[in-house]
């Protein structure tokens, strides 16, 4: 460890085993705060759910949030250290506001967080910035290719996911979606050889298309988010305790569901279970 102390200190510079040791503490950064946040892709629909944590009795509920409107359409969930975040989501509102500007049309989803992943990506070769301990997952529904769903990391990585998550409990979050999304598909896959069957009794030969990502709709992908939540905390939460926001294609605009909403949604699911 003695050999390595120099390295520990520096952002810019690399360890003799390859790493930024400052960029490793930033992901840790992440998980500190004890939030976990979940992102799911549907067929018309975009969903983010986060836990919600009132730091002290005496807070007003309605001033914490960690769900964030850059545009009407663009919305970011974060992951980590809110003082950061803030300033990363201003940083968001700004690219988005020039965009408009030079161009006449709204920045698109993926254009916004490959900026933001860019102006993460300089500092971890400047020594006069720390990078930010925070992930945002930005979505939203674009009118060319439908829902998206990208993830930005404090290394400047930009990703765009079927369904990601982040958080204190980010590993058994991948696992958990990686999971219950293999068992929808082989649920869709059998609907879809079932209907096949069905429509080409005559045929002989035909092959059933493999579903390659959620063919879920607005009820059925904020449901598939809350489980998987469910699933990874080993609780069953009240509504006060998350945050949900969607997006949609019959409404593009960013939305936080109300706590009404979301109890209605927990409802559905115990009546299932």
């Amino acid at each position: 460890m003695s050999r390595n102390a120099q390295y520990d200190r520096h952002i810019t510079i690399f360890s003799p085993e390859g790493k930024l040791y400052q960029i490793e503490y930033s992901f840790k950064a992440i998980r500190l705060p004890g939030d976990t946040t979940i992102g799911v892709r549907g067929r018309d629909t975009v969903c983010l759910i986060t836990t919600k944590k009132v730091p002290d009795k005496l807070v007003d509920p309605s001033s914490v949030t960690r769900m964030y409107r850059i545009t009407p359409q663009i919305g970011c969930c974060v992951t980590g250290r809110l003082p950061d975040a803030r300033a990363l989501i201003y940083k968001s509102r700004q690219i988005a506001a020039e965009f408009q500007f030079d161009n006449g049309y709204q920045i698109p989803v993926r254009h916004l967080a490959n900026e933001v992943a860019n102006y993460n990506q300089l500092f971890t070769q400047h020594a006069y910035k720390r990078v930010p301990g925070v992930s945002l997952l930005y979505c939203a529904v674009d009118d060319e290719v439908g829902p998206r769903l990208y993830m930005v990391d404090p290394a400047g990585s930009c990703y765009g996911y079927h369904a990601v998550s982040t958080g204190t409990k980010e590993q058994e979050g991948m696992s958990t979606l990686e999971k219950m999304m293999k068992e929808k598909r082989e649920e869709q896959d059998e609907e879809e050889k079932k209907k096949s069957d069905g429509d080409d009794k005559d045929k002989k030969g035909g092959k059933t298309k493999k579903v390659n990502k959620l063919d879920l709709n607005e009820k059925e992908t904020v449901e598939f988010a809350i489980e998987a939540l469910q699933k990874v905390l080993g609780v069953d939460f009240k509504s006060n305790q998350v945050e949900v926001a969607v997006c949609t294609e019959n409404n593009a605009k960013f939305r936080s569901l109300t706590m009404k909403e979301i109890d209605e949604y927990l409802t559905n699911i115990s009546e299932k279970d």
